[in-house]
């Protein structure tokens, strides 16, 4: 498995390396009744899981009009036209805040933008802010969709979670130091578009699902592995949306 892992190159190839990663399917397995799709972009969702066509043939991208829509829907998925990736960010972000409210957590509504400067308009390093997370210190997560799929021309063997960590290291090495010279805590909560987790974002699910066995009473396990579920099902919901939109468009789906 070492060997087929380090000689996997291009993103076809990586598609089947990253589907093996833990976690990566959570989504499948969402609470019944509580995250639903409906059965297009179901259909859409599991294609992009199994490495099978979305769209019929590559065309022009009707949104950003610059890229290629290419058919397993990789375009899709970090097309910056028309705010599909802020959409499909927002509702990564949302979800993270009611869970944790539901967990009696205290955390902000609204991003602040006063964290590290004297402006309301200053730097932003906190999609989501948690009073008091240790030691009476504040947390800033910052919330970034890597792209499971991303192509590096790194001689280096491939390792599945590269994507997520560079996202990561990107985060830490924008905000890290800033935040902790105005005395927050910062972790990026980082996720793949395929599935997959950072470290720092599994850190932070279990903190929330522990707060929501204490308040409801559930396991710990559980509460924890419905936060991975119904967070990957998010993002997949979200991605699902941006390829139906263009396949209208274009006229090509499936």
């Amino acid at each position: 498995m070492a060997a087929f892992i380090a000689s996997r190159d291009t993103p076809r190839e990586r598609h089947v390396v990253e589907t093996t990663l833990k976690c990566n399917g959570n989504w499948l397995d969402a609470p019944y009744g509580v995250d639903v799709m409906d059965p297009l972009a179901w259909r859409c969702a599991a294609r992009f899981r199994l490495g099978k066509p979305i769209f019929s043939r590559p065309v022009k991208c009707p949104c950003c009009a610059s890229g290629l829509l290419d058919i397993y829907g990789i375009h899709a998925t970090f097309c910056t036209g028309d705010g599909d990736c802020v959409n499909r960010h927002n509702a990564v972000r949302d979800l993270i805040v009611a869970l944790a409210k539901s967990g009696k957590m205290s955390v902000l509504d609204r991003e602040p933008g006063y964290l590290l400067s004297d402006s309301v308009s200053g730097e932003k390093p906190a999609d989501v802010y948690f009073h008091n997370w240790k030691l009476g210190q504040g947390l800033c997560v910052d919330v970034c969709i890597a792209n499971s799929l991303e192509f590096s021309s790194d001689p280096a063997p491939f390792n599945p979670m590269e994507p997520l960590i560079n996202k990561e290291n990107l985060k830490r090495g924008k905000y890290q130091a800033k935040c902790t010279e105005r005395g927050y805590l910062f972790m990026p909560f980082v996720c793949g578009s395929l599935g997959g987790f950072s470290d720092d974002a599994v850190v932070i699910m279990k903190e929330i699902g522990a707060a929501i066995a204490v308040t409801q009473g559930q396991s710990k396990g559980v509460a924890v592995d419905r936060i991975r579920k119904r967070i990957a099902f998010a993002i997949q919901k979200a991605q699902a949306m941006s390829w139906i939109r263009r396949g209208v468009m274009a006229d090509v789906m499936l």
